[in-house]
Protein backbone atom coordinates (compact mmCIF):
# COMPACT_ATOMS: atom_id res chain seq x y z
CA UNK A 1 0.00 0.00 0.00
CA UNK A 2 1.40 3.39 -0.98
CA UNK A 3 1.61 6.21 1.50
CA UNK A 4 1.44 9.78 0.24
CA UNK A 5 3.04 12.91 1.63
CA UNK A 6 2.21 16.46 0.58
CA UNK A 7 4.76 19.18 1.23
CA UNK A 8 4.23 22.92 0.88
CA UNK A 9 7.20 25.16 0.29
CA UNK A 10 7.24 28.96 0.12
CA UNK A 11 9.81 31.60 -0.63
CA UNK A 12 8.98 35.21 0.14
CA UNK A 13 11.51 36.81 -2.18
CA UNK A 14 11.74 35.21 -5.62
CA UNK A 15 10.47 32.35 -7.73
CA UNK A 16 14.06 31.50 -8.61
CA UNK A 17 14.83 30.72 -4.95
CA UNK A 18 11.61 28.73 -4.69
CA UNK A 19 12.65 26.67 -7.72
CA UNK A 20 16.04 26.01 -6.13
CA UNK A 21 14.39 24.91 -2.86
CA UNK A 22 12.00 22.59 -4.70
CA UNK A 23 14.82 21.03 -6.73
CA UNK A 24 16.80 20.36 -3.54
CA UNK A 25 13.78 18.79 -1.82
CA UNK A 26 13.05 16.60 -4.85
CA UNK A 27 16.66 15.42 -5.10
CA UNK A 28 16.68 14.50 -1.40
CA UNK A 29 13.30 12.75 -1.64
CA UNK A 30 14.35 10.63 -4.62
CA UNK A 31 17.58 9.69 -2.85
CA UNK A 32 15.49 8.59 0.16
CA UNK A 33 13.38 6.30 -2.03
CA UNK A 34 10.30 8.46 -2.60
CA UNK A 35 8.45 8.65 -5.91
CA UNK A 36 7.45 12.10 -7.16
CA UNK A 37 3.72 12.16 -7.86
CA UNK A 38 3.24 15.85 -8.66
CA UNK A 39 4.68 19.32 -8.24
CA UNK A 40 2.53 22.42 -8.60
CA UNK A 41 3.24 26.09 -8.19
CA UNK A 42 0.90 28.86 -7.05
CA UNK A 43 0.93 32.36 -5.62
CA UNK A 44 -0.55 33.16 -2.24
CA UNK A 45 -0.81 36.91 -2.53
CA UNK A 46 2.76 37.96 -3.31
CA UNK A 47 4.32 34.78 -1.93
CA UNK A 48 5.23 32.07 -4.47
CA UNK A 49 4.46 28.58 -3.19
CA UNK A 50 4.99 25.03 -4.35
CA UNK A 51 3.10 21.89 -3.42
CA UNK A 52 4.92 18.57 -3.75
CA UNK A 53 3.21 15.18 -3.55
CA UNK A 54 5.43 12.20 -2.84
CA UNK A 55 4.70 8.51 -2.37
CA UNK A 56 6.61 5.60 -0.90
Amino acid sequence: MKKYTVLSVSEFWTRKRLKQKVEKILDEAVNDGFEIVSVSFANWGVIPMAYITLSK
